[in-house]
């Protein structure tokens, strides 16, 4: 099998996807890039610009508007045309977002078999855990991260010589991305972060009783109270994700970064090497993202997991969960910065890595 679409819809799931297709294109399979949704949104950082720069321009986009349910149903239909054109033997699909949903139901309709990556994860506090679930139902080929999701997909009702426990490609990216100085970040950023800094991102709880607006209050409250507490401290924000419309949100978090000019930046996006080597020298990482928990335990770096977002998602006891309030999100902070919480970070196991995770997910797409 030769002909495998790949499709990417975020910064996020790009920079996971980018070492599976660098592997396949390395084995003389030339993948079939397909990018949507937030990639095409300038305003979100122009992403796929990102994806011209690592040496793979999408061999084709389908746009999409930005509300859920629109983008849901523009993926179907744009989709559907593409794939009806491109013609792969199979597609491969990362994750839980709502687009990309949209895109299985698409394969599933054309009857194009899915490889889905990073099924049989929990995370109770976004609508991501219905729409990952879905998607492992549309599936005929799973790599589910870790041994528990393996387990939770058969019992699913997949079939168990279709799920293979590949790791996290996430965590393969933290001791493969190439290695950039202080100084190409500092240029980039336009901006000193100093010794001591905090890398940031809060995507809104989709399921949280709080509005987006008000989750983001209370994070950016406890961060202004980490910088009253501590004042070596400097704080380094990236974009929340589209679940909602960040507008509002953006501007709380420029408004935040205007108060604090000398000690806050707000980037749209890092991009997948200097976001990873941001977080390698970070004395620490807080927010709901996701690469929280997967990524960054494997980098030895302290993480703070703030509110409900990723409830449920297997995680390094290393990590430190804190409410979603400001105090407590202010005296997590303050833990993960003392020596003792750094340890905890070097030594603790992460779960989701396994040895060379491209290569396990390219030896079975392959068969």
């Amino acid at each position: 099998m030769k002909k495998i679409a790949i499709v990417t819809s975020t910064r996020a799931d790009w920079g996971l996807l980018h070492p599976l297709v660098k592997e396949l294109t390395d084995r003389g399979v030339k993948p079939m890039i397909i990018a949507t949704y937030a990639h095409l949104f300038p305003e979100m950082g122009d992403t796929i610009q990102e994806m011209v720069e690592d040496g793979f321009p999408p061999m084709m986009s389908v746009p999409t508007r930005r509300e859920p349910d629109e983008a849901v149903a523009d993926a179907i239909t744009g989709f559907t045309k593409a794939f009806r054109f491109l013609k792969p033997e199979m597609v491969v699909l990362l994750g839980d977002r709502f687009e990309i949903m949209g895109v299985a139901t698409a394969a599933l309709l054309e009857r194009i078999p899915i490889a889905h990556i990073a099924g049989g994860t929990v995370s109770e506090g976004a609508f991501d855990d219905a729409l990952r679930n879905s998607i492992s139902q549309m599936a005929t080929l799973h790599f589910p991260e870790t041994d528990k999701g393996r387990r939770r997909l058969i019992l699913m009702g997949a079939k168990p010589e279709n799920v293979v426990e590949s790791g996290a490609l996430g965590v393969y990216n933290t001791t493969h991305v190439e290695e950039i100085s202080a100084d190409e970040i500092r240029e980039f950023l336009d901006f000193d972060l100093g010794g001591c800094y905090l890398l940031g991102t809060y995507h809104p709880a989709t399921l949280a009783e709080e509005s987006p607006i008000a989750q983001m209050n209370v994070w950016l409250d406890g961060l202004r109270l980490s910088l009253e507490g501590h004042p070596e401290l400097k704080i380094l924000l990236t974009f929340p994700n589209t679940d909602t419309d960040p507008t509002s949100l953006l501007s709380l978090m420029f408004t935040f970064e205007a108060e604090w000019r000398q000690r806050v930046k707000v980037v749209s996006s890092l991009g997948r090497v200097r976001y990873i080597n941001a977080a390698r020298r970070a004395a620490v990482v807080a927010g709901n993202s996701s690469s929280g928990i997967v990524e960054i335990p494997s980098l030895g770096v302290p993480v703070v997991d703030v509110g409900i977002r990723q409830q449920g998602r297997q995680r390094s006891k290393a990590v430190i969960h804190s409410e979603l309030k400001a105090d407590a999100i202010a005296d997590a902070i303050s833990l993960a910065l003392t020596s003792e919480a750094r340890h905890r970070a070097r030594e603790l196991k992460n779960p989701y890595f396994r040895e060379n995770t491209p290569s396990i997910i390219a030896d079975r797409l392959l068969k």
